[in-house]
């Protein structure tokens, strides 16, 4: 699933940081079928609600591919978010998804070249 120009993209309303990073070391596991190992942690951002693009405006490479996510978001029905989660280099497989009702959405992956 390592794919160099590709990020793997959740998105959610998860309200505080510690909850996020209970949930990835335990839920997210669990609910998407692969573990997060040390050196291959995710990006994220947190906060008050906000557009997707604010939202992931400041993770790495952004400029590269926020303008795909934000369209990916908005055809999938989310204006804003809570909690982005971005995982670089990373193509997620969509059939490896173990609960729909997740607290995390599986977004997409956007494809940037690289």
């Amino acid at each position: 699933m390592r794919q160099d120009g590709r990020v793997s993209l959740w998105l959610g309303n998860i309200a505080t940081e510690s909850s996020l990073d209970t949930y990835l070391g335990e839920g997210f596991p669990r609910d998407f079928g692969f573990l997060i190992k040390p050196r291959c942690e995710p990006e994220y951002a947190i906060g008050p609600p906000k557009g997707i693009a604010e939202l992931v405006s400041r993770a790495f490479g952004a400029r590269q591919w926020s303008a795909q996510a934000v369209e990916m978001a908005a055809s999938q029905g989310w204006v804003e978010a809570t909690t982005a989660v971005v995982f670089h280099a990373f193509a997620y497989e969509r059939a490896l998804i173990v609960n729909e009702r997740a607290p995390l959405f599986f977004l997409g992956v956007v494809d940037f070249g690289g």
